[in-house]
């Protein structure tokens, strides 16, 4: 009995084949959206067409001109979102003057998509701060690597690190290659600025061009600025340096990370 069940289920395997195979990510209605403020604190309106399980980004910067020594700033936080990198990513002059960025994300919930904005907390030593929240549909929320670079347990393609790189007093934004595992991954390149000055030609090597989602120079009591752009990379593999143009040298940050679409389970009926 116990083999005649056993070819009952190998007859049954090779005629009912599984594939799989993986959707497309796509940016959630009425995102992005961004905020700025001088002080310590300032909100972000929700993106309108927000749902439960959508993946929240949120790309912070803020300034500090109080003359100390510098690296006196620490991580802008929010209630309920978790933290994926953050560093100085700029000191002018000699009084220690500087920025800070920070990004965030979070999945949505059923208090989130009833919320009017998200409120996010700045260092007590901040004189301002800005950002945006940038949403996404269709992403594997638990089968890709979290915040820490553990496997199976976030929304991660790429384990995404934790430091905007590169930070320099230049013209251009300058984010390290990263190799996605899986199809249609949802390539994100984030920066952060010290001064009001817009960003324009996000490019990587795959995808090529990377599509704008936001650019927000903040005339502030010390002007700061950030921006982000995205592309879906068809096949896993290397992205390339992502790179994107400032109006003008100033002291910038940026980093790359990738989303992980949810895969697409088929049921095929087997050979003829």
């Amino acid at each position: 009995m116990k083999k005649l069940i056993t070819f009952i289920f190998a007859l049954c395997a090779s005629f009912l084949l599984t594939s799989e195979a993986f959707s497309q990510i796509t940016q959630v209605t009425g995102s992005p959206q961004t905020g700025s403020a001088n002080g310590t604190s300032f909100t972000i309106t929700r993106p309108s067409g927000l749902a439960v399980g959508d993946v929240m980004i949120a790309n912070i910067v803020q300034s500090d001109n109080d003359g100390a020594n510098g690296g006196d700033l620490s991580d802008a936080t929010s209630t309920g979102w978790t933290f994926i990198a953050g560093n100085q990513t700029g000191i002018v002059g000699s009084g220690g003057d500087e920025y800070w960025g920070t990004l965030l994300y979070k999945i949505a919930t059923a208090g989130d998509v009833s919320a009017a904005n998200f409120s996010f907390s700045l260092d007590a030593e901040a004189d301002g701060g800005s950002g945006a929240i940038m949403a996404f549909r269709g992403v594997n929320t638990t089968g890709g690597f979290n915040q820490l670079g553990v496997a199976n347990s976030g929304p991660f393609d790429v384990d995404p690190g934790n430091v905007y790189q590169n930070v320099a007093d230049d013209g251009t934004l300058n984010a390290n290659s990263i190799t996605t595992n899986t199809v249609n991954a949802a390539v994100i390149m984030l920066g952060v600025i010290g001064n009001d000055f817009s960003l324009s030609a996000w490019t990587a090597t795959n995808p090529a061009t990377l599509t704008e989602l936001y650019d927000l120079p903040f005339n502030a009591d010390f002007d700061m600025g950030s921006g982000a752009a995205w592309g879906t990379r068809a096949t896993a593999g290397a992205t390339g340096n992502g790179s994107a143009t400032i109006s003008s040298n100033e002291w910038n940050g940026s980093l790359m990370i990738a989303l992980r679409a949810l895969p697409i389970i088929t049921v095929n009926a087997g050979a003829d």
